[in-house]
């Protein structure tokens, strides 16, 4: 938990503030997860800070995007690759939805559990 806040603030992806009483706050939420090896062996535990977006007013719920690729996208993609000789690389985003821009609002959002400022 410690290493996704220490690259949110290396990130400068937010900014703590007193919160503000006539503005909507969006909670949030820890999701956890076991990487393992194929043997069954814990390879990595990880924790990823989640807004609840359900917690949005109707307005802005078709406002939001994230775009997510199929598994039929992904294996056509090996298909050629394998095909026309190429070779493939992967690329993984920690903290992608930090690189997305919002334009013309503040969003406000409650610090995750277990991580809290004196008066904020």
């Amino acid at each position: 938990m410690k290493k996704e806040i220490t690259s949110l603030e290396k990130l400068k992806a937010w900014e703590v503030v007193d919160r503000h009483k006539d503005k909507l706050v969006i909670g949030s939420t820890w999701a956890f997860r076991c990487k393992r090896y194929p043997s069954g062996e814990i390879r990595k535990l990880k924790a990823r800070i989640c807004c609840r977006g359900d917690q949005e007013p109707d307005s802005s719920v078709f406002d939001t995007y994230a775009p997510v690729v199929s598994w039929t996208t992904v294996r056509l993609l090996y298909i050629m690759t394998l095909k026309l000789g190429l070779t493939a690389k992967q690329v993984d985003y920690t903290n992608a939805f930090v690189q997305a821009d919002i334009q013309d609002e503040d969003v406000y959002v409650c610090m995750p559990r277990g991580f809290t400022l004196e008066g904020k």
